[in-house]
């Protein structure tokens, strides 16, 4: 995550600021073809709704991706969704602010201490998270309860978290990630 340090805060079509690095990565992949893709999709599909959803960095490519597709009325807002998954602070408080101006169906969800959340800094640049966190405090097994959080950061969800670790940003509902060719496997399962 040193992208944060070294890249500034760009402009972002529908209000405010977000990183640059992440932006700039998002414009080339919307514009190698996902674009297009997306298009021939809601063209062939034009009753569905549209789901956007991503862990890690994944999840903030989502996130301006949910919001790219509102704030350019590509996708109307009341039929769009944002659901993602330690996510790091994607741009600054107007950003955040307006978020759910652009996708008012938009959860993070954070398990346990899972550090990336956390990162950059909160403030750092004038980062802030937009709003509702669904926050795990525990293993994220079946039945396992949640407190959502509607506040941009808030106390009561993983803001609360003092010493938070890499050890919960991998494994999501009991389905752990590894990076590179390993992909995503049950828990507990090598």
């Amino acid at each position: 995550m040193n992208y944060t340090a070294t890249h500034p805060l760009l402009p972002f079509a529908g209000k405010g600021k977000v990183n640059g690095w992440l932006l700039n990565g998002y414009n080339l992949l919307w514009n190698a073809g996902m674009k297009d893709a997306f298009l021939k999709l809601k063209n062939t599909y034009p009753t569905y709704n549209t789901l956007v959803t991503g862990h890690s960095l994944g999840a903030a490519l989502a996130s301006l991706t949910a919001a790219t597709l509102s704030a350019t009325n590509i996708v109307p807002k009341n039929r769009l969704s944002l659901y993602t998954f330690g996510q790091p602070r994607v741009g600054d408080k107007e950003f955040a602010d307006n978020y759910l101006n652009l996708v008012p169906e938009a959860y993070r969800i954070v398990h346990h201490w899972d550090i990336v959340p956390h990162l950059p800094t909160l403030g750092l640049k004038g980062y802030t998270h937009h709003k509702n966190e669904v926050w795990y405090n525990n293993h994220m097994a079946k039945g396992d309860p949640y407190i959502i959080c509607p506040d941009e950061e808030s106390k009561q969800c993983s803001d609360s978290v003092l010493a938070p670790t890499w050890d919960d940003h991998g494994e999501y509902f009991k389905v752990r990630c590894y990076l590179g060719n390993h992909g995503c496997v049950p828990a507990g399962k090598p």
